[in-house]
């Protein structure tokens, strides 16, 4: 199938599509090459004695230059996927019928359709070509994919449901991907959208429908599906409120509105209209989740928000619980005073020297910054709080300087420390600075100082001046040693920070592989510290060159209506490696889209750009959620309804290395970044 706005090739072995591209693109990417797209697939249940029930054949397939059909049946169901040229728009129908002599009943998350979008991760030169960041709303009748090119680009691919509802999505593996670049754990898998329970008598038929159609950007993208009939645009100005805020956001309809409906925990919630617009503002009665289910006209959709501790009570509780449950206490150990895993489930800690991300070192760091941040703000409620936090402060940097840093050199180990030929880590040595810096600032004692410059020397030495290291603040450094009044040391390394950026402006946008080949977290230093070599310098070359990243960052934050997602970065790794459930799969939120939060929000304060200052605080409550009331804390929240086999939807039950996220948001919140 081919026209003016698509080309559009198929697998005929299966009827799948196994390409779209944009005749008009230069690089002529191809937006689904890790799946089978449009294959229909159904999970049914039976007893295991009966063995496995037939999945779906392809009976028939039959294409022309502006359309194609796919036929499938199963025994019970006959299923008729349709592609249509419409103008501009390529037209996808998915028609289930019934072709059993008995009533039909899929239930949610047994009937789903295959539509994998080409978020896969390669080298950064192929990514900004040829990959993009499939930013997924299954909102019931309102479901929509936003799919950006992961490079700049004004050929984006955007997808609207017409007719049916998905609920939500699951991640499949890739067996035998077109792809040889792909790797289990180099991509999000195989989208697969999940329709809404639906029954059927004999002959009846359940029909999905979504249009595909190319955009600019936000803007255009946003034209195009308030055009649609059932759309509903929900705006809110904060996902995640704190429990002394209220709720309030709009539902805007495609026209007047004549019957509306919404719905939290089973109860009405009032509501005013007017016009094409419903406005709710609630006061919060409860923390945690709350979902508003949303009719309006007919038309089914949702919004999901937050209740959060207020800032500084969650930060007192969260501190308590570190204190009281994740520091190592017994005299005498080489643990002593280390700040651990916790298992928030089986009520224990968990350490594992030879697994690197279930250590005492590395982000388990977080948790010092957040103690050593607070107590230095006066966040402490009283004396006594103070104390407490004061002395597990002590212990744990006995535990740093005896176990993680060596002052004769500078090196910083990558876990408990075994001998100086240990491997260094390049992503720890900054972190271990900062804490060193927040100890200066905190105890006014010069001699943090002296170790921090030591570590960071070190950092420079060892092949800091190419490597993208998360969290690390140029300016945040020297404003300390400006502070203390050490010339020499703050000449030093500004010389070093500022070479720093000058490689990476000469890399541009070829960004080097780290312990993921490209993702957020590679990019995001490219902006964070060329922005700092702006605000060292004030040479506009930096601020031009740092505008290049931060576009390309952005583009990795999504756009929908829930806390979970909105001005959240995708991840899809981390609770492998930092998670008791060591899954692959969406993981929103995820602490480090705080550092995006952070890039945005200094370049929003210094070029008064608000629309960049507002995204990152929106951005950075959202991950929020990883914190409950009590003081206990999640490493990711798997989002997928299934992620690669298994059940998603659920907070990981470790508290492991999410309070760096915290420590930013109080930073941010004091306007200290």
């Amino acid at each position: 199938m081919k026209n003016t706005f698509f080309s559009v090739g198929f697998d005929p072995a299966d009827g799948t599509i196994s390409s779209i591209i944009s005749p008009r693109d230069g690089d002529g990417m191809n937006w689904t090459n890790c799946g089978k797209w449009g294959l229909p697939k159904r999970v049914r249940h039976d007893l295991p004695s009966r063995g496995v029930l037939p999945g779906f054949e392809l009976k028939s397939h039959a294409e022309t230059a502006d359309r194609a059909e796919s036929v499938y049946e199963d025994g019970e169901l006959k299923v008729t996927v349709l592609r249509r040229f419409k103008g501009a728009r390529l037209v996808e129908t998915v028609t289930v019928k019934n072709v059993s002599p008995y009533p039909v009943f899929p239930s949610y998350g047994s009937f789903s359709v295959s539509i994998p979008f080409y978020d896969v991760y390669a080298s950064a030169a192929e990514c900004l070509k040829h990959r993009c960041s499939a930013h997924i709303w299954c909102g019931g009748n309102v479901t929509y994919v936003y799919a950006l090119k992961m490079g700049e680009s004004d050929i984006n691919l955007g997808l609207f449901l017409v007719k049916g509802a998905f609920d939500g999505y699951s991640e499949e593996k890739v067996e035998n991907p077109k792809d040889p670049s792909y790797q289990y754990a180099s991509g999000r898998g195989s989208f697969f959208f999940n329709a809404e329970p639906f029954e059927l008598e004999p002959g009846e038929e359940y029909v999905l429908e979504w249009e595909l159609f190319w955009f600019r950007d936000r803007g255009e993208f946003d034209e195009i599906i308030s055009s649609y009939e059932n759309y509903v645009g929900i705006s809110a100005g904060r996902h995640t409120v704190f429990s002394d805020e209220n709720i309030s956001f709009t539902a805007g309809a495609s026209k007047e509105i004549t019957s509306a409906r919404v719905v939290s925990d089973g109860k009405e919630i009032p509501f005013e209209t007017k016009g094409k617009t419903l406005f709710v503002t609630q006061k919060p009665e409860k923390y945690g989740h709350i979902r508003y289910d949303i009719e309006l006209n007919g038309v089914k959709t949702y919004t999901e928000f937050y209740v959060s501790l207020p800032l500084r009570e969650l930060a007192d509780r969260r501190i308590n619980y570190i204190i009281d449950r994740q520091q190592y206490g017994r005299a005498g150990s080489r643990l002593s005073g280390a700040y651990l895993i916790y298992d928030t489930v089986k009520e224990c800690k968990v350490f594992e020297q030879l697994t690197p991300d279930h250590n005492a070192q590395r982000e388990r760091l977080g948790m010092a910054l957040l103690i050593a941040y607070a107590l230095r703000n006066g966040m402490a409620k009283d004396a006594e709080t103070a104390a407490k936090w004061q002395k597990s402060l002590d212990l744990y940097t006995d535990f740093f300087f005896r176990e993680v840093f060596l002052p004769e050199t500078g090196q910083v180990f990558n876990g408990l420390r075994i001998s100086e030929k240990d491997q260094t880590r390049l992503y720890n040595i900054p972190w271990a600075a900062t804490y060193l810096t927040e100890l200066y600032l905190l105890k006014n004692d010069k001699e943090y100082l002296v170790h921090a410059h030591k570590i960071l020397l070190y950092y420079y030495e060892n092949g800091g001046y190419k490597f993208y290291a998360n969290a690390l603040s140029p300016v945040f450094f020297l404003r300390a040693y400006e502070k203390a009044g050490m010339e020499r040391e703050y000449g030093e390394l500004r010389a070093c920070f500022i070479r720093h950026a000058d490689n990476m402006v000469a890399i541009g946008l070829d960004y080097p592989p780290h312990e993921v080949v490209f993702e957020q977290t590679v990019v995001c230093p490219a902006a964070a510290i060329i922005f700092d070599a702006y605000r060292i310098t004030g040479d506009e070359k930096y601020l031009r060159e740092a505008k290049k990243h931060l576009a390309v960052l952005l583009r990795f934050n999504g756009i929908q209506p829930s806390y979970h997602l909105r001005n959240v970065a995708i991840r899809y790794w981390d609770d492998y490696w930092f998670g008791k459930s060591r899954l692959v799969g969406d993981t929103f939120p995820h602490y480090w889209s705080c550092l995006t939060s952070n890039a945005e929000y200094r370049f929003g304060r210094e070029t008064g750009d608000a629309s960049l200052t507002d995204s990152a605080y929106d951005g950075m409550r959202n991950i929020l959620s990883l914190f409950e009331d009590n003081g206990s804390a999640h490493a990711a929240y798997i989002y997928a309804d299934n992620a690669f086999g298994t059940p998603g939807g659920f907070y990981d039950d470790w508290a492991n290395d999410q309070d760096f996220g915290l420590y930013y948001a109080l930073k941010m919140n004091n306007g200290d970044l």
